[in-house]
Parts: structure tokens; sequence; C-alpha cells
């Protein structure tokens, strides 16, 4: 082909990907019509409950007994002042606080460490609030199960919405499958997950953070951050599964006989990733020599999986994006306006043809970009500087596998 009819094509190949671009910041991508529908998902407005570390110096009105039981009335000195009766609306446990609550409720947790579970269930339609990550800690009170519904730390039922925010949740010491195995739909702002793990080195390679599978589930992650997680931050898996994961940070464990996956989007889930940072995941299981990758996109285990991945900083991983598991996998993925400088692979494709026009690889020379991706990848044009756009999103005024 001449030369001038070369740079005609790159040129309009270029203005074409350009014209795209600024579409993806001004509106979602064309297969995700759902964003253009969403509505903004609102607090609830029900009767607080408050779960605290209350003791007898906090009863202002004793009922009699001298030490802190049921009826006497405590202040509410780590929620801005207040009073409540111990044992109607104030327990000294979450648990409790979330069994006296009803639909549409509001559990208010204190400043503390509080040990719950092995398993807390959560049936109604819920906010679950703290004081700040790593102010409110909740830690495990014990072990989860490998199969079926006891693998949840916390087991949210189907329709159920729940939101969650300012709080940590540390399994440390304790074998946990799932922090949140999750039917619901709902959101988790600002919400820090720690040690959540199954014997991450060795079979079965275990821990995630939050399940998401219900047949409509809606679950949203903001502003958040997941570190010493045994494998995925956040599993989206089935075809009645949508939400965003947005502006989060995702900590691997390194190198080690393990894995590592901020994201795991399969079987049909519908997904936009955006403004996160993803880092550290190196690992790779010895058993059958597993890679790990910043976020890992499929379709083995059902058709339909969508994800628009951008503008995010995918680095010092392993890969920075694996698309399919083999060579049948059909998952749809768009990347663009992320910086993938930095990964052994920047993006890997099994088979599916991947979009991933517009990113930064650490380096202008094709050539080079080249040698960073696996399969059928798109990667031209790219960004010529590590430019990472700032993202618009519609304001929401709460955050909001395989099972």
């Amino acid at each position: 082909m001449p030369r001038k009819q070369k740079k005609r094509i790159l040129r309009a190949k270029r203005r074409d990907w350009y014209k795209r671009l600024l579409d993806r910041r001004n509106a979602v991508s064309a297969h995700r019509p759902r964003f253009e529908e969403l509505e903004p998902k609102m607090l609830l407005s029900g009767t607080t409950f408050y779960a605290d570390d209350f003791t007898f110096a906090d009863v202002t009105v004793d009922n009699g007994s001298g030490v802190l039981d049921a009826g006497d009335v405590v202040a509410l000195t780590d929620f801005g002042g207040g009073t409540a009766v111990f044992g109607t609306d104030a327990f000294d446990t979450i648990s409790a606080a979330i069994s006296a609550a009803g639909a549409d409720d509001i559990v208010s947790v204190g400043a503390g460490t509080f040990v719950e579970g092995p398993q807390i269930q959560i049936s109604s339609n819920l906010d679950l609030v703290g004081q700040g990550a790593g102010v409110t800690i909740i830690e495990a009170g014990g072990n989860t199960t490998t199969s079926g519904e006891g693998r949840g730390w916390f087991l949210v039922d189907e329709g159920v919405n729940l939101n969650v925010s300012n709080m940590t949740f540390d399994g440390a010491g304790n074998l946990i499958w799932q922090a949140f195995r999750h039917r619901g739909s709902g959101t988790f702002d600002s919400v820090a997950f720690n040690d959540i793990a199954y014997q991450a080195s060795g079979s079965p390679y275990g821990g995630t953070a939050i399940a998401a599978f219900g047949s409509a589930s809606d679950i949203d992650v903001t502003n958040s951050s997941f570190s010493d997680i045994g494998r995925v931050g956040v599993l989206y898996f089935g075809s009645g599964v949508t939400g965003t994961f947005a502006d989060n940070t995702y900590t691997g464990k390194g190198a080690g006989d393990w894995l590592d996956y901020a994201l795991d989007i399969s079987a049909g889930a519908n997904i936009e990733v955006s403004g996160n940072t993803i880092s550290n995941n190196l690992g790779v299981a010895i058993s059958d020599g597993s890679t790990s990758a910043g976020v890992l996109v499929s379709t083995f285990f059902g058709a339909g999986t969508t994800a628009d991945i951008h503008n995010n900083t995918l680095t010092g991983n392993t890969t920075g994006v694996a698309v399919g598991f083999d060579g049948s996998d059909t998952s749809s993925v768009t990347i663009s306006g992320n910086d993938l400088s930095g990964n052994g692979n920047g993006v890997s494709s099994t088979a599916p043809t991947v979009d991933a026009s517009g990113n930064w690889w650490g380096t202008n020379d094709e050539a080079t970009i080249a040698g960073l991706v696996v399969g059928d990848v798109d990667f031209s044009p790219t960004l010529t500087a590590v430019r990472i756009p700032a993202v618009t999103r519609a304001s929401k005024a709460t955050p909001r596998c395989c099972a």
C-alpha cells in the first residue's frame, strides 16, 4: 500500500478514535445502556439503631439494677449526642442491632472494634454506617465454610438493598471464603477490606471480599480499599449482575504461591470499571500455573459478559487486564484512557477482539507495545503520555463465582 494512503488511513483512524474517546467521557458505552436510565440511589429513611461498646458509664438513666442492661438509657457519645434505650434501639453488638432493625432501617456503628460472626444474615433493606474506615473496625468471629451459604461472613438475601459505608472489615486470624455473599443490590462506599482469605497460599487459593451473584443484583463499590485479599476483591458473577467499581484501591500480595484479581467479571455480568488504582498482582499458583491480573473478564461460566474499563491506573501486575479463559471466550471488553505501564502484559486475550486503543503503555514505540499484548488486542492509537482524565459521574446520595 502506498505510504500516502497509509497515512490517510491512519489519520482517519485517529480522528475516529478521538471521537470515540470524547463520546466515552460524555456518555456510557453503547453496550451499557443501563447507566442512561440509572436513578440516584437514596439513603434509607427508617429508624436508626445504634451499635457501640456501651458500658454502665454510658448510662444516663438506670433502670435500677446498677449494671448495664435492657431498659437503661444510654448516651450516644460516638454519634454526636442524644440518647437511646439499651436493648431497644441501642446494642453492644452489630448483629443484635441488625436483628432489631426492620426494612429500610439504619444501623449506625460507633468507633471501635467489634467481633462479629461467624455469620450475620441480612434479610431486609438496610443501611450499615460506621464512623470511618479504620475507625469502625469489624473483625470476624470465626471461620466460614467452603460450600453453600456458609461461605459468607455476611449473607445478603435475594432482593435486599444493602448500603455499607465508612468501616473496615478485617478477617485476620480466620478463614474467610467471602466477606459478603451478596444476592441483593446496593452500595459499598469508603469501606476497607483487609485479610479476607481462605488458605490463600495453596489450594483452594480462596478469599473474596464481595461476591455479587443475585438474579438481579446491582452493586456499586466506590472509594474503598482492598489489601491482603486471598484471591478476588469483587466477584461479579451472573447475567443478572450489574454495577460500577470506581475510585477504589486494590493492592495485591506481590509475588508468591497465591493469586490476586481486583475484579473477576464473569458469567454474563455487565460492569463499569473506572478511576481505580490496581497494583502488585503478581502471584502464581504453583498447583496449576495460574497467574494473577488486575482485572479478569471471561465467559467461561456463562455468555454475555461485558466490561467497560476506563481511566484506571493498572501497574505492576502480571497482566493489567486479562480477557478470556479459553479459545471459545466471547467477552466484550473496551479498555481506554488507562495507565497500563509497568505490567508484564498490559492486556491479554484468549479469543475475543479487545478494543484497547487510547491507553498509556509506558512507551510510544508501537513495536514495544506490541510485545505487551497477547492475542487479538487492538492497541492503536495510543496515548503519548500518562493522561488519566477525571471521570464525571451522576451524583449518588449513598454508596450503594461464583457462588
